[in-house]
């Protein structure tokens, strides 16, 4: 199984340095830090270049909607983030 070390969290990264550190296996302590360094590797080269690749969020989420449809945003309800509780668990709407 393959392991993409760039989806991994810092506290995925951390764990598995401390497995290194307890283990008595040299080998899998050098696979470890071979594969963090990978990690970090990757990191730096699949990060924004320059400035023209960096884009506001605001950009990216109007390139991520242009794909839905307008009669799906109309029916989007108006009043989800005051009423959110409602929306994501049921709960009774709250009067105004």
């Amino acid at each position: 199984m393959a392991i993409d070390p760039t989806q991994l969290s810092r506290t995925d990264k951390q764990h598995l340095a401390d497995l290194a550190e307890r283990t008595g296996d040299k080998a899998v302590r050098e696979a470890v830090k071979a594969f963090l360094e990978r990690s970090a590797e990757q990191a730096e080269t699949n990060g924004p270049t320059s400035p023209e690749q960096a884009r506001p969020i605001w950009e990216v989420f109007e390139d991520i909607m242009s794909d839905v449809p307008q009669e799906v945003l109309d029916a989007l309800p108006t009043d989800a983030a005051e009423q959110h509780d409602h929306y994501i668990y049921g709960l009774p709407k709250k009067s105004a």
